[in-house]
């Protein structure tokens, strides 16, 4: 009996060796757990950065819906892609874009709406003279989709200068 009540014991603290293990190897903010609708940000400027249309387009539904800062709409990722690639090929091929704020709002479980501010440094005009610092705002409609968080639609819009 007594030799029972040990390897019972034994068991036990295997388990809870085994289980504080897998809390060690696998953290919070594991790439295991579920990702948030803010990551879609995190997702955006990174692919801004790198000029990585393809990263930018996967961050899209397939119908997804963008307006642009110059007021021009465009739908679907195919096309967003195809934007943004000649974008960072050529006005943006300098930029780094910086997010200054973000908040999110879950109108669902699985849709969400996102602001997010953002900065951005190192535009060149036409005549490659360096463009003053640009700020504004974006306004995102997230959806859950089985791979994760898409915009489904967006709109980026300047901010006034300041006075």
């Amino acid at each position: 009996m007594e030799r029972r009540r040990c390897d019972v014991h034994d068991s036990i603290r295997r388990v809870l060796v085994l289980a504080m293990l897998v809390f060690v190897w696998f953290p919070a903010n594991s790439p295991a757990q579920t990702v948030g609708p803010e990551a879609i940000v995190d997702g955006f400027v990174k692919a801004f950065n790198t000029h990585d249309a393809e990263a930018f387009g996967r961050l899209f539904t397939e119908d997804a819906d963008w307006v642009s800062v110059a007021g021009i709409r465009v739908k679907g990722r195919a096309d967003i892609q195809a934007e943004h690639k000649e974008a960072f090929a050529t006005f943006f091929k300098t930029t780094t874009l910086a997010s200054t704020g973000t908040e999110v709002r879950l109108v669902r479980p699985d849709v969400a709406v996102i602001h997010f501010n953002w900065e951005l440094n190192g535009q060149l005009d036409p005549e490659g003279k360096p463009r003053p610092t640009r700020r504004g705002i974006i306004t995102i409609v997230a959806v859950k989709q089985a791979d994760g968080w898409r915009i489904s639609a967006g709109q980026n819009t300047n901010a006034l200068p300041p006075g």
